[in-house]
């Protein structure tokens, strides 16, 4: 709703106030209810209770929300009141802090300063709260402005907002900045994200005096900035990364910018209290070339874990395998060489399945070795010449030969032969 509507709805809500006594004789002539009697009757004293409730109402839920007449001024924030939009005066809310209010400075007396509240205004604070009475509107308002900043949340991230605001933030606040291209002792051109904890010690001077005061701060504070970088690496800047702060809100006192008798602290009315940098960042084309051998070593690692897992399930797998082979070919042994050839036929396939089974049904062979009950050396040396000369691959009689490898007295004999 316009404020002028609201303007208008109050003063009919106000004009209709001393009618309610009439009002009530009214309705009295037509209910003839005794309490309508009785607010007539008494109303030179209920009527001032009355009225002034309504207005109390009015300036907190209709007037001060709109900034009509009356505003609220929120804590740790200060309001620039205008006239035309010339600068009138300052309202601060702010526990523990007044304005040095000395005429003769000048801008100066806009300085903040520790003190109580006057006995007028605390009972004023104490009748109204954070409500104000700033003057007539229109001839008198507050003044409205669009401030555009970087704060941070609470979670360390920045947090960008642009807002219409009809105040400005006193206390303590986390602002965000960057350096852009700042190069370091070796020219590697580096970002700089910073946290500037700020503080506002003149409202006018902030606001009237320069215009963006906090990009006037950032736009100032960049060559210094970028000197210090130059004297360091980015190597040294990333391991001093806590350190950097202070050193860099150091140079800035030296360049006659932050400190009491800094140009922030007596031109702006701005207290630079605290420099932290957040974050170093070189181009992505370096930081992906610094980080090349990096990721190849990880990846090498991840190899290497990966290899030796396999190698090492692989060896599982052998020794199973192994033992197994071991397992079923000591029993074949126990059988006699019927037991070693059925031993070679579950581990043959193809061709060598079929020469296998040529040997089986040799009558020399069944008469040689059929009722052996235990296998020797001759035995091994005739079943192998047999396999040969019957067409069984060396693959298959080496299967047989390895799985004589426990057996190393036997295969020693083997291999004189």
């Amino acid at each position: 709703m316009k404020r002028g509507w609201i303007l208008l709805s109050v003063v009919i809500v106000l004009a209709l106030v001393p009618l309610i006594p009439t009002m009530a004789l009214i309705a009295y002539s037509f209910l003839a209810f005794d309490f309508l009697l009785a607010i007539s009757s008494f109303w030179w004293i209920l009527g001032p209770i009355i009225f002034f409730l309504v207005s109390i109402a009015i300036v907190y839920f209709f007037l001060a929300p709109n900034n009509l007449f009356f505003t609220f001024v929120p804590e740790g924030t200060a309001k620039f009141i205008v006239a035309g939009k010339k600068f009138v005066k300052c309202l601060m809310e702010w526990e523990g802090r007044r304005f040095y209010g000395d005429p003769t400075k000048g801008i100066e007396r806009w300085n903040i300063v520790s003190g109580e509240k006057s006995l007028f205004r605390r009972f004023f604070a104490w009748l109204l709260g954070g409500a104000r009475f700033y003057g007539f509107w229109p001839l008198r308002d507050v003044h409205v402005y669009k401030f555009k900043w970087t704060g941070v949340a609470e979670d360390g991230t920045k947090k960008p907002k642009e807002e219409w605001l009809d105040h400005i933030l006193l206390q303590d606040y986390v602002y965000y900045a960057e350096i852009m291209r700042a190069e370091d002792k070796n020219l590697l051109p580096l970002k700089v994200e910073l946290f500037l904890t700020i503080r506002i010690i003149n409202p006018y001077k902030a606001r009237f005096i320069v215009r963006g005061w906090l990009n006037a701060l950032i736009n100032r504070m960049q060559a210094p900035i970028r000197e210090y970088v130059a004297t360091k690496t980015y190597e040294d800047l990333s391991e001093l990364m806590k350190t950097v702060g202070d050193e860099m809100l150091e140079k800035l006192k030296d360049t006659d910018l932050t400190g009491t008798s800094g140009e922030f602290y007596t031109r702006y009315g701005i207290d630079l209290r605290a420099v932290e940098v957040r974050q170093i960042d070189p181009p992505e084309e370096w930081r992906n070339l610094t980080l090349a051998p990096y990721k190849a070593e990880m990846e090498g690692q991840a190899r290497v874990i990966q290899a030796t897992k396999e190698s090492e399930a692989i060896i599982k797998l052998a020794e199973a395998a192994a033992k197994e082979i071991d397992l079923t070919f000591t029993e074949a042994v126990k059988r006699g060489v019927h037991g070693v050839i059925m031993f070679m036929a579950t581990k043959t396939t193809g061709k060598d399945l079929a020469g296998l089974a040529n040997v089986l049904i040799l009558p020399q062979f069944m008469r040689t070795f059929g009722e052996s009950a235990e296998v020797t050396v001759d035995d091994i040396r005739s079943l192998v010449e047999t396999l040969r000369g019957s067409g069984v691959g060396e693959e298959t009689i080496n299967k047989l030969l390895a799985a004589w490898d426990k057996h190393r007295e036997v295969l020693d004999k083997l291999t004189r032969r």
